[in-house]
């Protein structure tokens, strides 16, 4: 259990179960990338969350598991608005649950990092003036997936999270956003004074590059069935709409006519799932197929090694306009060919990287088609990246430059 006599100027950081839990999920591996730096520069921290995390020691961990009815009156409280008469029965309700009164201890003078979830934090910044970073990771309103092929109940849910991630944005002190078109968008839709908005992009963790042990390779190809003259495109990523695996397996499907050794490696599984697997079978190429629903992250770079390009078809849309996707930064730490959506975010992210990613336009299938036939015949034309490009791209590298940041704003000494 954290101790709460030290370290005065300690970030307090708040994550959920889901978020940790999650291990190949981008969030999952955010919060890792970012916690797991921040001692070494000079940033003490307080972990709150339901389970703690490997890279958590015990003396940085606060377990909190609240329950439902907590959560239901924070939101009641939330609420009512200004009405004194509502709210001050229901904070000092609230302020009496043994969880919220240890939270009220440990939280005092120091600043609270919010992941995705800023429930808890907007609560006591908002009874109790506490100051808290938003680090957003997603935007729920430009998720529209997430309102498709779902209950009535689970619609009323996903409305009441939008109305409360509006409020997350404004009771914040600051907001973390994975890139410079992001921090824009935020600064437009939720009035956020650009001040007070920091660019914090995702990176690769430092133990991903990829597993190149010959015996290991000569093993998996066994055991998936892959030969030696077979090509192979790899994808992993949640199957979500936006992801564009479905545009994927359609023009494998097609490339499949003509290309008798061709092989599709999928690793992940969600919304489009049933779709692709439909598609894969309306065309007999089951057997042509590896999928593997779930994988942990760190036997990606392994199976990773196993293919001849990697593509991350992410479809047009607002979301995928602004953030730099960490599949994009995980296949680039394979040092393989990597094809990818041409989206701003990603030429100004890595733009000393032109020859390191093969360029296709988003939710273009032609296009997509042609980028992989090209890349199969002139692999030579997408280079891998250096081990020093990759250092770059660490999170390691990202903390490095945001915790400065936020000393140069003094949002946090020492």
């Amino acid at each position: 259990m954290a101790e709460l006599a030290d370290e005065l100027n300690a970030l307090v950081i708040f994550t959920t179960r889901g978020d940790i839990e999650t291990p190949c999920g981008g969030s999952s591996i955010r919060i890792a990338g970012y916690t797991s730096h921040l001692e070494e520069f000079g940033v003490p921290y307080i972990f709150v969350a339901p389970v703690r995390p490997p890279y958590v020691s015990e003396q940085r961990f606060e377990p909190f598991l609240p329950d439902k009815w907590l959560y239901r009156k924070i939101y009641a409280f939330l609420s009512t608005g200004k009405l004194r008469t509502l709210r001050k029965p229901l904070q000092a309700s609230i302020d009496r649950h043994p969880l919220i009164a240890r939270l009220l201890r440990l939280t005092e003078n120091r600043l609270l990092w919010a992941h995705q979830t800023g429930l808890i934090p907007m609560y006591l910044a908002v009874a109790h003036g506490r100051r808290y970073i938003y680090d957003v990771h997603g935007i729920l309103r430009l998720q529209g997936e997430y309102f498709h092929h779902t209950s009535l109940m689970r619609k009323a849910g996903l409305l009441a999270n939008v109305w409360l991630e509006k409020k997350f944005f404004h009771y914040a002190s600051y907001v973390n956003a994975a890139s410079l078109q992001m921090k824009q968008y935020i600064e437009a839709a939720f009035t956020v004074p650009a001040d007070s908005i920091i660019v914090t992009p995702e990176g690769l963790l430092e133990n991903h590059p990829g597993h190149r042990d010959p015996s290991t390779q000569s093993s998996l190809r066994a055991h998936f069935g892959i030969q030696q003259n077979d090509r192979v495109i790899f994808f992993a990523g949640d199957f979500k709409k936006i992801g564009g695996v479905h545009l994927l397996t359609e023009v494998f499907c097609r490339l499949a006519l003509s290309m008798e050794n061709l092989k599709l490696f999928l690793v992940g599984s969600g919304q489009m799932e049933q779709k692709v697997l439909k598609t894969i079978r309306k065309h007999r190429l089951s057997s042509r197929v590896i999928h593997l629903p779930r994988a942990d992250y760190r036997e990606l770079p392994a199976l990773q090694q196993l293919s001849d390009l990697i593509v991350c078809p992410d479809l047009y849309n607002r979301y995928n306009e602004m953030v730099a996707h960490i599949k994009v930064f995980d296949s680039l730490a394979a040092q393989k060919p990597v094809l990818a959506s041409r989206f701003p975010v990603l030429l100004d992210e890595f733009p000393e990287l032109k020859e390191c990613i093969r360029y296709f336009e988003a939710s273009n299938s032609d296009d997509l088609e042609r980028a992989i036939r090209d890349t199969l015949e002139r692999p030579e034309k997408v280079r891998p990246l250096t081990v020093d490009e990759l250092r770059v791209l660490t999170y390691r590298q990202r903390v490095k430059g945001v915790i400065n940041e936020y000393r140069r704003r003094k949002i946090i000494h020492g």
